[in-house]
């Protein structure tokens, strides 16, 4: 019985070490975040719902304001735990050098040199067996002063609504490059998309946790498809009594929850969970 207890009292010390640990990976990680009143400074109707599926996350989210263009992105680096957040980590130091440092804000480049960056920080080669670190990524520059967006995204879409007055409102996908950041069989440039944006507009950029969540009434993953419809439903101009962004911030959150947790069968969160909605 003592050797049983000595062992028990060892392994709850192991897993204080391991806990108090990652809790202070979580503070670190949290500290290398941008401010969020950065975001709503320039976008006051805005938010972003980041939900990590442990404690640390391999989801992140940035944004910089440089000259007149905002920079802004969400990703989801490969893993999550505390590989991702690794992983997440030095992809918001490389983003920092290539935005901030070397003042470029066109998405595609950013997203070329990311790439660059990220081959050489993990020493890719594309030998077989070698492991798959990268990333999927949606970036765009919003211009401040002529509303002029551009986008690229790496896997991960753009989600638009845009306010056409008279017309009904629709929910366009700008669908990415079929390719991660990262070294990969097809290493194309990746494609730069203009848009002209009107106030009003919303534009979504999401990591792909949200539609793979697993529940529901029979256990099924929530899909794009879900996920573009409740946008759409809960867009803050399309019901009657116009809703704020943080109202559809919440009805995101409690959506995915009781998707989760809202039926017989719990469901465990399947990833990181990262949805970031703008309001121009």
């Amino acid at each position: 019985e003592e050797e049983i207890r000595k062992q028990k009292e060892h392994i709850e010390e192991i897993h204080k070490d391991l806990t108090d640990s990652v809790n202070y990976a979580k503070r670190l990680q949290s500290s290398a975040l941008p401010d969020r009143k950065l975001l709503y400074e320039h976008f006051n109707e805005s938010f972003i719902v980041f939900k990590p599926k442990d404690v640390v996350s391999g989801d992140f989210y940035w944004f910089v304001k440089v000259l007149d263009s905002f920079v802004v992105t969400v990703a989801d680096c490969t893993g999550h735990g505390v590989p991702g957040a690794f992983m997440s980590m030095i992809s918001m130091t490389l983003l920092k050098e290539i935005v901030i440092n070397e003042y470029i804000t066109q998405p595609d480049v950013i997203l070329r040199k990311l790439r660059k960056e990220i081959i050489i920080a993990f020493k890719q080669t594309g030998a077989s067996g070698e492991p798959k670190d990268g990333m999927d990524i949606s970036l765009c520059s919003i211009n401040l002063k002529t509303l002029e967006m551009q986008w690229s995204g790496a896997n991960n879409p753009l989600y638009i609504i845009q306010t056409v007055a008279s017309q009904p409102f629709e929910l366009k996908e700008i669908k990415p490059d079929k390719m991660p950041v990262a070294y990969y069989e097809k290493m194309d440039k990746f494609t730069l998309h203009e848009l002209k944006l009107n106030k009003g507009d919303i534009i979504y950029l999401a990591s792909d946790g949200y539609q793979d969540q697993f529940g529901g009434r029979n256990g099924k993953k929530f899909l794009s498809k879900r996920f573009k419809e409740l946008l759409l439903k809960t867009c803050p101009d399309m019901s009657q009594q116009v809703k704020s962004m943080k109202e559809q911030e919440e009805i995101l959150d409690k959506t995915i929850e009781s998707w989760m947790h809202g039926y017989e069968t719990k469901y465990e969160q399947t990833d990181d969970i990262t949805v970031m909605g703008i309001k121009i």
